[in-house]
């Protein structure tokens, strides 16, 4: 597996472990999850993005890969939400597919996921666009003002 990893630190917030995947389609369908283990394991909430080389019907694609059904069992273990496109990222000779998709742990913040399908590569870019804004903390309902007249 080829990984880039960043890890960000909000002030007052956990750290957030981002990670840019790249898995050829020659590696090991069985022990890919390993890498994939070990940067999960960076920081409490973390999101692993990029080519995972991997099919299943799950993320809509035509037909599941030994890898694609390996790593949607991981992730259905570990309760990692996959986060991907309704149309394929991939276009190749008669075929298209979804493989590139995201894996989310513990990562709460609302999401869009899109892509550009205007590029000259077989593969269309996706974005993956997370909410950070944190709401402001609302008064507590139950408390007691006293207003000196």
């Amino acid at each position: 597996m080829e990984a880039t990893n960043i890890i960000l630190t909000p002030s007052k917030h956990d750290p957030i472990s981002i990670t840019c995947v790249y898995i050829p389609p020659s590696s090991d369908e069985n022990m890919f999850t390993i890498d994939i283990e070990y940067f999960i394991q960076t920081a409490s909430n973390c999101v692993l993005f990029g080519d995972f080389n991997a099919t299943h019907n799950a993320w809509n694609c035509n037909n599941n890969t030994n890898r694609g059904r390996h790593l949607y069992n991981f992730a259905n273990m570990l309760n990692l939400n996959i986060a991907f496109l309704p149309t394929p990222t991939r276009f190749g000779h008669n075929s298209a597919n979804t493989i590139d998709i995201a894996l989310i742990k513990d990562l709460y913040y609302p999401f869009m996921i899109n892509s550009i399908n205007y590029l000259s590569s077989d593969h269309s870019p996706v974005f993956l666009n997370f909410n950070f804004k944190l709401a402001v903390e609302p008064s507590n309902p139950r408390a007691v003002s006293h207003r000196l007249e």
